[in-house]
């Protein structure tokens, strides 16, 4: 399994966030650029290449709510993994206990 680490998160999320971005620019984005974040590391310029101006100026602009998203995410993503671990921890102890591991 794959994981994604806080700045390839934090670019879907921004991607995702921005006004103005809607499901075909996302892809004609993602197309030209390859990832999330390689769309934010794009000059005005070469995104002008991509888009119209309205679209670079939101795709430059951070969304305000980007960074309490990030975070929730964040916590959820967390708190599933930790149930997770210890449904397996309760799991594993439950067939020790009753001989089945």
């Amino acid at each position: 399994m794959q994981t994604m680490d806080k700045a390839e998160l934090q670019a879907w999320l921004r991607l995702l966030l921005t006004p103005g971005v809607g499901n075909e620019s996302a892809r004609k984005l993602l197309a030209a650029f390859g990832s999330a974040q390689a769309i934010f590391e794009q000059s005005a310029a070469t995104l002008r290449e991509t888009g119209s101006a309205r679209l670079v100026q939101a795709i430059q602009a951070e969304p305000e709510d980007l960074q309490s998203q990030l975070t929730s995410t964040l916590d959820w993503l967390y708190a599933g993994l930790l149930f997770t671990v210890l449904l397996g921890v309760l799991i594993g102890g439950l067939a020790w206990l009753t001989g089945l591991a």
